[in-house]
């Protein structure tokens, strides 16, 4: 004889099967907030490490003043050598015939014009 309602025992498996899914997700959901907590905590161990490294050593007054006396020769040597390349024939006779542009007196291809032989 076939029962044609729901039997205790199919309602009850229904019930245990609901319950071990909703335990499965709360327990997922704890594990992932559990590894997210910790990831959290490393970083902000390492930033409060790197901050009390950073506030403990200071740079000393002579690597400074060694840094800045480096730049200034790089950057007279830097001069040298523009000096040296500007000197150029080429370069001095297209300084000298080439047109001075203004707001005035450009038009819309004069750039174009002065390099065409």
């Amino acid at each position: 004889m076939a029962a044609a309602g729901w039997s205790v025992l199919d309602v009850l498996g229904w019930l245990i099967l609901g319950l071990i899914a909703y335990a499965l997700v709360v327990w997922t959901k704890l594990a992932f907030a559990n590894r997210l907590m910790h990831f959290a905590w490393t970083r902000y161990h390492a930033f409060e490490l790197r901050t009390k490294a950073d506030t403990a050593e200071k740079e000393p007054v002579g690597l400074k003043r060694f840094d800045d006396s480096t730049k200034r020769l790089d950057r007279d040597s830097f001069m040298e050598v523009g000096k040296l390349i500007s000197k150029e024939r080429s370069e001095v006779e297209w300084e000298k015939q080439r047109p001075r542009w203004t707001l005035d007196n450009i038009e819309r291809y004069s750039l174009f014009k002065s390099r065409i032989p």
